[in-house]
């Protein structure tokens, strides 16, 4: 299947590749079909791209990578939601927020994207009683963990 989009151009896809939020993404209900595009197996960053709206993207990024304590319980009940059977089914992602100016992209640690890889489905999960927040300077925390690194 071929799908235009404004950022990446035209991508051919195969059914089997679509993620699906039977909810959307908070602010995005109405899309709930995406597929996750990355560049290389090793680069950090993705866009998740819509099926439903070939103009609407994501920038996305293994949050582990910018904050290697990055850590967080997915309840229950999102779990029978997602099929989610082990550790290894979860794939998780963040939402970057891009800037003109890069240092001020942040980061989503509040709200990840949990994908089970074999069910293909996915949810925005929205973290409670922690000290995450929708924005994180990206910069902010890469500084923080190379200096942990040094100590």
């Amino acid at each position: 299947m071929l799908l235009d989009t404004i950022m990446l151009g035209e991508i051919n896809y195969e059914e089997e590749e679509v993620i699906t939020f039977a909810q959307g993404i908070p602010g995005f209900e109405k899309l709930q079909r995406y597929l996750v595009i990355k560049s290389s197996e090793e680069d950090p960053v993705a866009y998740l791209q819509s099926i439903d709206e070939s103009r609407m993207h994501f920038v996305i990024t293994n949050p582990f990578y910018i904050h290697a304590e990055y850590e967080f319980h997915i309840d229950t009940a999102d779990q029978i939601e997602l099929e989610i059977k082990s550790q290894s089914d979860v794939e998780v992602w963040s939402i970057l927020t891009t800037h003109e100016h890069i240092q001020e992209t942040t980061i989503n640690l509040l709200a990840p994207i949990i994908i089970n890889k074999n069910s293909k489905q996915a949810k925005q999960i929205i973290l409670h009683s922690t000290e995450y927040r929708t924005k994180h300077r990206l910069l902010d925390l890469m500084v923080a963990a190379s200096q942990n690194e040094g100590e």
